[in-house]
């Protein structure tokens, strides 16, 4: 049965209902910040891919927060101790980052692992595949599983909400929610992990961190009874 899931954002992004609708001004954009998938939901997601070497897909866009574009030139050449080397996309000139895994993780293990077993070279690409095909693989499982998103989209001038399964880049946006979380909001380290080039666009996660936060609230000492 399809698990429902809510859109959880703190602020949503202005959308035009159906009985008012008007045409969007020349400097309105469509934004899916606020857009993020929580853990379960990536993990249920990489389940319900059909075979291994879609599940690596999904399992590596969930714990690199890489894009998928970067995701896509993995090879096993890539591969270090604990860590891949990915490019960075949206820059002038070539850069390349290194993300780093949990010691827990056994991601990288089964890279390898599905590297040797089916025969590829250093080089080879572990899923030469094109974006287009990748982001369907991404979609369908995410169906299967019962994963969606109102995602907003521009129809005839009009900004409207539609309901479809998650897709790649939400996984980016949970994975960083994931690392902020997890390294009590050290917003250099996610940087460097996602290869932001300004510190701002990694913080536009931190106001998405609502356990921390709930977590950080518990400890405040401002009211007088906590003052013993």
């Amino acid at each position: 049965m399809a698990r429902k899931t809510a859109l959880v954002r703190q602020t949503p992004i202005p959308i035009v209902p159906a009985r008012d609708r008007r045409p969007a001004t020349t400097n309105q954009r469509v934004s899916h910040r606020g857009l993020f998938l929580t853990r379960q939901e990536m993990a249920a997601i990489a389940a319900a891919t059909t075979n291994d070497r879609d599940q690596l897909l999904v399992r590596s866009l969930a714990e690199s927060g890489a894009r998928l574009g970067e995701v896509l030139v993995l090879s096993p050449a890539r591969l270090g101790q604990g860590y891949v080397v990915l490019p960075i996309e949206k820059r002038r000139q070539y850069e390349e980052k290194a993300v780093y895994f949990s010691p827990h993780s056994a991601l990288l293990g089964e890279l390898m692992r599905y590297a040797i077993e089916h025969g590829l070279g250093r080089d080879d690409r572990f899923w030469p595949i094109t974006r287009q095909y990748a982001h369907a693989i991404v979609t369908a499982a995410a169906a299967a599983a019962g994963v969606f998103r109102l995602k907003p989209e521009r129809r005839d001038g009009v900004l409207l909400e539609v309901r479809t399964p998650a897709w790649p880049h939400l996984f980016r946006h949970g994975a960083a929610t994931a690392m902020l979380e997890d390294s009590d909001d050290d917003a250099v380290f996610v940087r460097d992990q996602l290869g932001h080039r300004n510190i701002r666009e990694t913080l536009h996660y931190t106001a998405l961190s609502e356990a921390k936060r709930r977590e950080k609230a518990a400890r405040l000492r401002i009211p007088p009874e906590t003052w013993t």
